[in-house]
């Protein structure tokens, strides 16, 4: 009885630690595409700043 619930425990880390890891990698991601984002959105601001300016 103990030994299956220490694989059952055991299992449950495993799935926990392998959803962590992909839960990182898609923030990673998704990190790296906002900042993109977030570049061309400034780069686009400044165009719209000095077409308004003139």
């Amino acid at each position: 009885m103990l030994v299956e619930q220490d694989d059952e425990r055991e299992a449950t880390w495993r799935g926990r630690a392998l959803n962590t890891e992909e839960a990182l990698k898609a923030a990673h991601t998704t990190a790296g595409e906002v900042l993109t984002k977030v570049r061309l959105v400034q780069t686009n601001m400044k165009k719209l700043v000095r077409n308004n300016s003139k």
